[in-house]
């Protein structure tokens, strides 16, 4: 079992480990308790970041996805990828999975269109 929170270890209804946790799933938490002390220090955001996150300001703002959408979809993500990506790793993949769930896009064209993205940086 992880280093947690007493109140955690101690109360097998609000924390187990994953396998035989009450919550099936990974869920929007912040990480796993621990007795490690939280890393805030700041970063300088990426412009892929700052994209992503207008992307979605954009399709909230069109209708077409929801802040709760958005959560569902990266607490659905398998448990490796949740804990791996970085924030708006998360969120990238949350809005690749609802453009494809809502047919607004299918898997082919946003790996085309990255594709292609991709082979415009290497030239530059």
């Amino acid at each position: 079992m992880p280093a947690c929170q007493p109140f955690f270890c101690d109360n097998p209804r609000v924390y187990s480990p994953r396998e035989d946790s009450p919550i099936p799933r990974t869920h929007d938490r912040g990480g796993w308790p621990t007795k490690e002390p939280i890393d805030r220090s700041e970063h300088q955001i990426e412009d892929w970041e700052r994209s992503t996150d207008a992307l979605q300001y954009v399709l909230v703002g069109k209708g077409l996805t929801s802040t709760d959408e958005l959560r569902r979809v990266m607490e659905d993500l398998p448990a490796k990828d949740y804990e791996g990506f970085s924030y708006y790793e998360r969120w990238a993949a949350g809005i690749e999975a609802l453009l494809v769930e809502k047919n607004v896009l299918t898997t082919e064209e946003i790996d085309g269109k990255a594709r292609g993205l991709a082979d415009r940086w290497e030239e530059q």
